[in-house]
C-alpha cells in the first residue's frame, strides 16, 4: 500500500467519497472528504492469479467491496460513496450473470455489498478503461423473442441416452430437430431430422440437437429454436459471451465441459445473430409448444430404440448350437430340434445373423439364448414399452424376432416383475370368497346389511335390511344408530315372527360384536359372514341396498317429504315387484304363495287369478342361476366382445334440438343424479355436445356424451 504526501486529515462531519480506478492487473482507489479536491488517501491492490482471470465487471466489483469493507470505519457513521466507471452497479450484476450459477458464490458477497445502506454510487465516465469498454459492447442486450407467428421457422430439439440392453457402463444416444412454422396457435412440421450420436451422456445429446438446429438455420431468417434442456438455453442466453470472453474457463480457470461444441455454437450466435433460443417444460400435457415438443421427443426416442437393437445385433458374434443345427436341418429336411416348427425356414444372413421365415409373416431375428433375457427386459421395460403386459410385450419382441418358448419366457417375466407387481392389479377372475347361501326353503338363509349413514330424518341415520335368499323377500327397520343393541333389538322381534335358520352378513362391527354373536347362539340362529372388503360374498343385500336408496330417491323427489316416511311403502313396492330371477313372480308371491294386494291396479270386482307355486320349481331356478354366477367367472373372451357389441349397436347418437339430461358430477344424498332435460346446440366431433350455460354461467358447456342420457318424452297420442 502507497500514501502520497500532502495529504488532508478525515473531516467527521463530512461525508467519504471513494473514486475507484480499475485496471487489468490490479486497482486504486483515492479517498476524499466529500466537496475536497485534495485526497486523504491513495491505496492500490495488484490482483491475485484467480483475481486476473475475473471479467472486467467482476475485478470492479473487487476493487468496490475492498474499498468499502476497508474505509467503512473511516467514514466514522458517516455515508459512502462510491465514484465508478459502471453507470448501474446493480444493473451490471444483473446484466453480467443473472444466474449465480455462471460464477463463484462470490457474486453472493458483492450483491451485499452493492445493497448497504450506508452506500451510494455515482458514475465517472472518465474512470473507463479501454477493457470495460470493450467488455460493454461485446455483453448481449436482454433476448427479445417476437411473436411466434413472426417467425419464418420453429425448430424443436430434443436428446435422449439409454443404456442399450448388455452393455454396461455405456450409453446409446440420439438427437433430434423437428422443423416447422406457427399458425394460429398450432404447430405445423415441416421436417424432421435425427442424428444418432452412439456412447454419449442426455446432456450431450441435447447439445447437439441444438448444433442440429443451426445446421438447418437459414442465415438472416427469424428463426426461433424450442429446447426442453435448461442447460442449453441458459447457457446459451446468458452464461456463452461470458464464457468466450474467459476463453471458456469457469471462475475457477476450470475448463468447461463440451468446450468445443459450445465454442461451435458461440461462432454460430455471431453469424446468425436473428436466431433466439427459449425454453419449455418437457414431457408437458398443455401449452403451446407441447406439440412440437412431443414430436422432437418422440424422434429421439425412436433413433435411440433403433440403435440399441442395432447394438444387440453387432454384439452376437456365435450362434448357439441349436440354432446351427435347426438351420442346417431345416436345408437338409432332417428333423427339426425340439420347439421349432416345420413350416418355418431357417438361415443365416452374411452378417452371421440366423432368422426364421414365418409364413405370412415374413422374416425374424432368433437371438442366442443368452441374450434373450435381455430382449425382454428391453421390450417391457425399454423407452418404448414402460412396463407393458403380457400380450404387448410379446407382441414387440415377434415384430423382431422368434425363438422357442418366446411367449411362456415373456409371460413368466411379466407376471414375476416386481414392479408391475406394485402398481397393477391381476386380470385373474376370482370366485367369491365366501360363495352365496342358496336355500330351497323360505327363512332359511337370511343376509343382513346396513344401509347408511343416510341424511338424517330427525334422528334416524341407518337402515337394517333383512333379504331372504330364497324369495328374495325385504325387512327394513330405521335406525337411530348402527350398534349391536339397536340391531339386537329389532332382530329379536323378527325372529320371534319368523322361525330364521340362520343369518349371512359382513363383518360390520355390530353384526360381529359379541353380544350379537352370543344373542343369536342363545336363539338357535346360525351365523355366517362374508370375507372382509369383499361385497360379492353379501351381494344379495348389497343388490337390494342399491334398490331401496334408488326408490326411495324417486319418492322423495316426487313428494318433497323425508325418506323415513316413503321407507314402508317402498319395502312393500319392492316385494311385489317380479323378479326374473324368481320366474316372473314377487318375492311376496314366493314367500306366502298368493299375490300382493294392490289396490290402485286391481279394478272393480277383478278376483286375483289363483296362482300354485311348487316350491321345488324355485330350488331348480336357484340352482340354475348359481350355475350361471358360477360360469360367469370364465366367459371367454369372444363373449365379452358380443356383449360391448350389443351395447354398441344399441346405443343412441344425439342429435341438434333433441332433448337430454346430464349427469350430476357430485349428487347430494336422496338427490337427483342427472339436471333437468336441456336442448342440444351443436355436435363437435363424435364424443362431445355443446349444451347451454347452466345459471349465472353466460358460456355454453362441452359435454361428453358418456356424461348425458337421452330425455324420454311420454307420446300425448297413448
Amino acid at each position: 500500500m502507497l500514501e502520497a504526501k500532502h495529504l488532508h486529515t478525515q473531516d467527521n462531519q463530512t461525508n467519504l467519497v471513494i473514486r475507484i480506478i480499475a485496471g487489468a492487473l490490479g486497482f486504486t482507489y483515492v479517498t476524499f472528504n466529500e466537496g475536497d479536491t485534495v485526497p486523504i488517501a491513495y491505496k492500490s491492490h495488484l490482483y491475485s492469479n484467480a483475481e486476473k482471470r475475473f471479467a472486467p465487471a467482476e475485478k470492479i466489483l473487487t476493487a468496490v467491496q475492498m474499498a468499502v469493507i476497508k474505509e467503512r470505519p473511516l467514514a466514522q457513521g458517516k455515508r459512502i460513496i462510491v465514484v465508478s466507471p459502471v453507470p448501474a452497479l446493480e444493473a451490471v450484476t444483473k446484466a453480467s450473470v443473472p444466474n449465480a450459477k455462471a460464477l463463484h458464490p462470490r457474486w453472493i458477497q458483492w450483491a451485499t455489498s452493492l445493497t448497504a445502506t450506508d452506500v451510494d454510487y455515482v458514475f465517472d465516465p472518465r474512470l473507463q478503461t479501454q477493457e470495460f469498454l470493450q467488455y460493454e459492447q461485446e455483453y448481449p442486450a436482454p433476448l427479445n423473442i417476437l411473436p411466434l407467428d413472426s417467425y419464418n421457422t420453429i425448430i424443436y430439439t430434443d436428446g435422449s441416452a439409454q443404456p442399450p440392453v448388455g452393455i454396461k457402463h455405456q450409453y446409446s444416444a440420439a438427437c433430434a430437430a423437428v422443423c416447422g412454422v406457427m399458425e394460429d396457435g398450432v404447430f405445423h412440421p415441416h421436417n424432421t431430422y435425427t442424428q444418432t450420436l452412439g456412447d454419449c451422456t442426455a446432456q450431450l445429446a441435447e447439445l447437439k440437437a441444438l448444433l442440429l438446429a443451426f445446421a438447418h438455420t437459414e442465415a438472416g431468417s427469424q428463426t426461433l429454436i424450442v429446447c426442453d434442456s435448461y442447460y442449453c438455453v441458459q447457457s446459451y442466453n446468458e452464461y456463452l459471451n461470458h464464457w468466450k470472453l474467459n476463453g471458456f474457463r469457469d471462475s475457477k480457470g476450470n475448463t468447461i465441459k463440451h468446450k468445443m461444441l459450445w465454442g461451435r455454437v458461440a461462432d454460430l450466435k455471431d453469424k446468425l445473430p436473428c436466431v433466439h433460443v427459449v425454453h419449455t417444460l418437457g414431457h408437458q400435457r398443455v401449452g403451446i409448444h407441447v406439440a412440437g415438443n412431443t414430436l422432437a421427443d418422440e424422434a429421439a426416442k425412436a433413433s435411440v430404440a433403433t440403435a440399441s437393437v442395432a447394438a444387440v445385433t453387432r454384439s452376437r458374434t456365435r450362434l448357439d448350437n441349436e440354432i446351427l443345427i435347426a438351420v442346417k436341418a431345416s436345408a437338409a429336411g432332417k428333423t427339426l430340434p425340439k420347439g421349432y416348427p416345420t413350416n418355418y425356414t431357417y438361415h443365416i444372413s452374411a452378417q452371421n445373423v440366423a432368422y426364421t421365415t414365418i409364413p405370412g409373416v415374413g422374416d425374424r431375428v432368433i437371438p442366442n439364448e443368452d441374450q434373450r433375457l435381455e430382449l425382454i427386459t428391453a421390450a417391457h421395460e425399454g423407452v418404448a414399452s414402460a412396463h407393458a403386459g403380457i400380450q404387448a410385450t410379446i407382441t414387440i419382441l415377434q415384430q423382431r424376432y422368434w425363438w422357442p418358448g418366446l411367449c411362456r419366457q415373456t409371460k413368466q417375466y411379466v407376471l414375476c416383475c416386481d414392479i408391475c407387481q406394485q402398481i397393477k392389479g391381476s386380470n385373474i377372475k376370482r370366485p367369491p370368497q365366501t360363495s352365496l347361501l342358496v336355500s330351497d326353503k323360505p327363512l332359511q338363509y337370511v343376509y343382513l346389511d346396513h344401509c347408511g349413514p343416510l341424511q338424517p330424518d330427525g334422528a334416524y341415520k341407518y337402515i337394517l335390511v333383512a333379504v331372504d335368499s330364497c324369495s328374495r323377500f325385504l325387512w327394513v327397520w330405521p335406525q337411530r344408530s348402527a350398534d349391536a343393541r339397536t340391531v339386537i333389538k329389532d332382530l329379536l322381534i323378527f325372529i320371534g315372527t319368523y322361525a330364521v335358520a340362520a343369518f349371512h352378513s359382513d363383518q360390520g362391527p355390530a353384526l360381529a360384536s359379541k353380544a350379537f354373536r352370543d344373542t343369536m347362539g342363545t336363539m338357535g340362529v346360525e351365523l355366517h359372514y362374508s370375507s372382509p372388503y369383499h361385497p360379492e360374498g353379501n351381494s344379495v343385500v348389497e343388490r337390494r341396498n342399491r334398490d331401496l336408496k334408488q326408490s326411495l330417491t324417486a319418492r322423495v323427489l316426487g313428494s318433497g317429504l323425508s325418506w323415513l316416511h316413503h321407507l314402508y311403502g317402498v319395502q312393500r313396492a319392492l316385494n311385489n315387484l317380479p323378479r326374473r330371477s324368481l320366474g316372473g313372480r314377487s318375492p311376496y308371491e314366493v314367500l306366502f304363495g298368493i299375490p300382493m294386494y294392490a289396490p290402485d291396479l286391481d279394478a272393480p270386482g277383478m278376483v286375483a287369478a289363483e296362482t300354485s307355486f311348487d316350491i321345488k320349481e324355485r330350488l331348480t331356478v336357484l340352482q340354475e342361476l348359481q350355475q350361471n354366477r358360477d360360469d360367469k367367472s370364465s366367459a371367454s373372451a369372444a363373449t365379452l366382445g358380443i356383449r360391448e357389441l350389443a351395447k354398441t349397436l344399441t346405443g343412441w347418437i344425439p342429435n341438434v334440438g333433441g332433448l337430454v339430461r346430464e349427469k350430476i358430477a357430485v349428487k347430494k344424498e336422496f338427490g337427483p343424479s342427472y339436471r333437468a332435460p336441456v336442448l342440444v346446440l351443436g355436435i363437435k366431433g363424435t364424443r362431445t355436445v355443446i349444451l347451454p350455460p347452466l345459471s349465472g354461467s353466460k358460456s355454453n358447456r362441452f359435454i361428453s356424451i358418456d356424461d348425458i342420457k337421452l330425455h324420454h318424452v311420454a307420446n300425448s297420442s297413448q
